[in-house]
């Protein structure tokens, strides 16, 4: 018994941890943000893109922030850079109906293949829920099934079974979906081609050679990293090859 009572608070420890904030939100420069926003307003959508660019680089993340410049990037004709922003406002808010609304306008632009099975599924879970609040889930879940838990071992009560089981079932599909999360985040870290277009190459030493081209705004896994080259593959599709760093951002935050 005490094995299993590791185990849980073990689970539950490291659900916590997933859902605690990993780093110190750095505050908006609002003057900033509204210089952006009249620049904006006059139809200067590059240079407002940039300045929310700069706010980006700085280490800020919030949802209002990626769509603002996700948006000035898609008006200015920087596909590429819109999709990265307008993808990571998506993650950080994804029942926003502005953000889904332009975030699916340019993905019809891009014209992106049907994905895996695994990313269907796993997105069915993102257009709902942001990884932290799947985590949050996953947490009240266990809580809530280890309560039972508990209760139905002090008074064993009849109903108590059923629900502690049925409170077992959420947690465990929870956990799936969580864990189905993280395992795509780390082992198929998702990024963005933000050139206008790129060429891959199936041999970096000989970059003239060709394989194929992908353009601004296609989404890619990144497998390999070497230097001042990626290996990517095109999810929903067989091509993969070599393509310079910096043509590509990875949609993790920045």
């Amino acid at each position: 018994m005490g094995a299993v009572r590791r185990w849980v608070w073990g689970v539950g420890m490291l659900l916590l941890l997933l859902v605690m904030p990993v780093r110190a939100q750095t505050a908006i420069n609002q003057e900033t943000m509204a210089v952006a926003g009249r620049l904006y307003e006059n139809g200067r959508f590059l240079e407002a893109a940039q300045l929310y660019q700069q706010v980006v680089d700085g280490g800020v993340v919030d949802s209002g922030l990626f769509y603002n410049a996700g948006t000035a990037y898609y008006r200015a004709g920087e596909v590429g850079w819109a999709m990265l922003h307008l993808e990571r406002a998506a993650r950080q808010a994804p029942r926003d109906a502005a953000i889904a609304a332009n975030l699916a306008l340019v993905r019809q632009q891009v014209g992106e293949p049907q994905p895996p099975l695994l990313d269907l599924l796993l997105a069915d879970g993102r257009a709902w829920l942001s990884l932290n609040e799947t985590a949050v889930l996953a947490l009240l879940a266990w809580v809530a099934a280890w309560g039972c838990w508990w209760s139905y071992r002090r008074w064993r009560l009849p109903f108590l079974r059923g629900v502690m089981w049925g409170t077992a079932v959420v947690c465990l599909l929870a956990l799936l979906l969580l864990g189905g999360r993280l395992w795509v985040e780390r082992e198929r870290p998702l990024a963005i081609v933000v050139a206008s277009q790129v060429s891959a190459v199936g041999n970096p030493t000989q970059p003239e050679n060709d394989l194929f081209t992908l353009v601004g705004g296609t989404a890619v896994n990144i497998t390999i990293e070497r230097l001042d080259w990626v290996y990517v593959t095109q999810p929903g599709s067989n091509r993969e090859g070599w393509v310079p760093a910096r043509a590509v951002k990875r949609l993790g935050l920045p």
